[in-house]
């Protein structure tokens, strides 16, 4: 477990995201150093939220699409004083063993995992094992969620109540000690686990055109992947499964 001795890895995950990913990374033997590219807020309006939640039963299946959207529909209900035991009686489904995971933490298991991290997979592996037409779904998501997956599921005779669960704001620079890390080369890895991260790093990076580009990048799945080649970053490793674990399995296997 220490394949990743002395190796700089910088988590770009939200603040509130960090101390986990850094325990995984320091249990390898690396270096964990935040660099958050976005920060995870409340909605700025939680009208829709909140009619979801007060009409829970109405929904044939909950879809959770990341670890966030349950972090924040879990606590919206708490606000709204419903106990997480009511999800635990209804049908949820999740993108990846992370997603499942943080399900678990409250005591809620999924009923469906799908494997593939994008909303279209998503969609394609739950259709083979349930009908959509006619069924209700309830998606919490974030604000830039993309609608590939409400749009499948509306185009196959699903009735779909897409709600935002929290929003995405992008970090607007990096902090002058993280700057220096990276004129200094001084950073091994960058890892990502949300093509907005991704987008935010590359926007940032081009302010500073002689800042030299010596470190690897590691996504933690296809989206992500696409979106840094968009930028002109070619990841390194994709994590296989699409998680931190299946992230830093991946880096190991590297260096």
């Amino acid at each position: 477990m220490e394949k990743l001795s002395n190796q700089r890895i910088v988590i770009t995950r939200s603040q509130n995201d960090f101390s986990a990913a850094a325990e995984a990374v320091s249990r390898r033997g690396g270096i964990a150093i935040s660099c958050p590219m976005i920060e995870l807020l409340d909605p700025l309006d939680c009208s829709a939220l909140d009619d979801a939640i007060n009409s829970l039963r109405d929904f044939d299946w909950i879809f959770f699409t990341s670890a966030h959207s349950v972090d924040f529909f879990v606590k919206r209900m708490a606000t709204l004083s419903f106990d997480t035991q009511q999800l635990e009686s209804m049908q949820t489904a999740a993108i990846g063993p992370a997603t499942a995971e943080a399900l678990s933490t409250y005591g809620v298991h999924a009923d469906f995992v799908a494997w593939n991290s994008t909303g279209i997979n998503f969609f394609y592996e739950f259709q083979v094992k349930h009908d959509v037409s006619g069924k209700k779904f309830l998606l919490p998501l974030s604000d830039i969620a993309r609608d590939s997956l409400p749009n499948l599921l509306h185009e196959n005779g699903a009735v779909v109540t897409a709600v935002t669960a929290y929003r995405n704001k992008a970090v607007d620079a990096f902090s002058d000690g993280m700057l220096e890390y990276y004129k200094r080369g001084e950073i091994d890895w960058v890892l990502f686990f949300s093509s907005s991260a991704a987008s935010n790093f590359a926007r940032i990076m081009r302010r500073y055109p002689s800042v030299p580009v010596t470190f690897k990048v590691a996504s933690i799945g296809p989206s992500t992947s696409k979106t840094l080649r968009d930028h002109g970053f070619e990841p390194s490793v994709e994590a296989k499964p699409y998680s931190l674990d299946g992230l830093l399995d991946a880096i190991s296997a590297l260096v």
